[in-house]
C-alpha cells in the first residue's frame, strides 16, 4: 500500500505602527491513493502563526491521517510527502539527525524554530514505522505555486483555511 499527501502551509503578517504582526495561517493535505486518485482533503488553520509551521502542521496532520489508515494492514506500506517547502523536506532528509546528535541544536548553536512540532513529527515517524503501520515516509520536494496541479490544490486549501481563520 502506498498513501500520496501533497501539504502546504499558507500564511499572513500585516503591517501595524510600523511593525509586522502575525495574523492568521492555514494548512491543507490532498490525500491521494497509489493510483494517485483523489481520496480526501483535509485543512486547519491558526491565528498568530507562521508559514513554516502551517507547512510542518500539514505534515503532521498527515501523517495522523496514515498512522489511521494503516493501522490494520497487513504488509509494507509507504507514505510520501510531497511539499514545496524547502524547509519541511530538509527538517526530514538532510538536518535533524546531526540536530538530534547536538542536543536538538543547529550546527550554528541557535535554537530550532518549531521545536516542539517537529520532535512530534519525529517521534510519530519512528512510533508509528515501530508499530509496523507503515515501513517508510518519503519526503518529495515539488515545486511551489508552478504547473504540480496536487500542490496547488494543496496551496487552496491552506488559503482558505487561513482566510477562514483572519476573518474570524
Amino acid at each position: 500500500m502506498i498513501l500520496n499527501y501533497y501539504t502546504d502551509g499558507a500564511a499572513t503578517m500585516r503591517k501595524v505602527n510600523n511593525e509586522y504582526v502575525r495574523e492568521a495561517g492555514g494548512w491543507g493535505v490532498i490525500c491521494l491513493d497509489e493510483n494517485m486518485k483523489e481520496y480526501n482533503r483535509l485543512s486547519g488553520g491558526e491565528k498568530e502563526t507562521t508559514n513554516n509551521r502551517m507547512e510542518l502542521m500539514a505534515i503532521w496532520n498527515a501523517l495522523n491521517l496514515a498512522e489511521y489508515e494503516t493501522r490494520f494492514e497487513k504488509g509494507p506500506c509507504t507514505v510520501n510527502i510531497y511539499s514545496d517547502s524547502a524547509y519541511c523536506i530538509n527538517i526530514f532528509t538532510q538536518w535533524i539527525k546531526g540536530w538530534i546528535a547536538r542536543g536538538w541544536k543547529k550546527a550554528d548553536k541557535k535554537p530550532i524554530e518549531n521545536l516542539i512540532l517537529i520532535q512530534q513529527i519525529w517521534d510519530k515517524m519512528n512510533q508509528v514505522a515501530g508499530e509496523g503501520s507503515f515501513n517508510s515516509v518519503n519526503f518529495i520536494k515539488v515545486k511551489g505555486h508552478d504547473d504540480v496541479y496536487w500542490n496547488n490544490e494543496a496551496d487552496k486549501l491552506a488559503v482558505a483555511a487561513k482566510e477562514e481563520i483572519a476573518n474570524g
